[in-house]
């Protein structure tokens, strides 16, 4: 006997290839996946929500770095003298957890300081030892021509949530995160520090 509540619910991919022989084609093209998906969510194959992010998901080929990028000037950085002090007041003002570090006047990317790797400087005797440099992690450094898919595997494989966007100069273009990239699967992430 059999308990339908046992059963394991069955993947997408069953799904899909349901519909593909359901509705008797097989998309060639990106538009022709996206009208498919529109038909699998008329048949109530899929959610609406579900659709939507696949349509996304989709299109994530066709965006560029560029179109989601926080773009150079509205980056929040940090300078690779600051004290202790100064960085921990950036770093609550902001609300971010990784932070491009400057060097030379800010024409240059000396590494990314994680917000976490400061805790052992908090007890107030341990702030003189305090010095940015001998914790930055290595910057990932990217075109703002790359498609957000292949960035997203980039972040998979490197573990990376943030990269530094570099233009056809190799100057700092602005930065992206894996954050960003989300978003333009599932929509807005909204955090404590996002403003209403």
């Amino acid at each position: 006997m059999t308990n339908d509540s046992m059963t394991p619910p069955l993947g997408l991919k069953y799904w899909f290839k349901r519909a593909v022989s359901l509705l008797n084609r097989e998309p060639q093209t990106t538009s022709e996946l996206l009208s498919l998906l529109k038909d699998m969510e008329a048949h109530h194959v899929i959610k609406s929500e579900t659709l939507v992010m696949m349509e996304r998901i989709a299109l994530l080929s066709e965006t560029k770095v560029a179109d989601v990028m926080v773009p150079r000037d509205a980056m929040v950085t940090i300078n690779d003298d600051a004290h202790f002090e100064s960085v921990l007041a950036i770093i609550n003002e902001s609300g971010h957890s990784r932070f491009p570090v400057l060097h030379k006047k800010g024409k240059e990317i000396r590494g990314i300081l994680l917000a976490k790797d400061l805790l052992r400087y908090v007890p107030e005797d341990k702030h003189k030892l305090f010095s940015v440099p001998p914790i930055l992690r290595k910057a990932s450094f990217i075109g703002e021509n790359k498609p957000l898919d292949v960035l997203l595997r980039d972040f998979r494989k490197t573990r990376n949530h943030l990269a530094v966007v570099v233009d056809q100069y190799s100057a700092i273009a602005g930065l992206v995160t894996l954050e960003d990239v989300l978003e333009q699967i599932v929509g807005n992430i909204h955090d404590e520090h996002d403003s209403e």
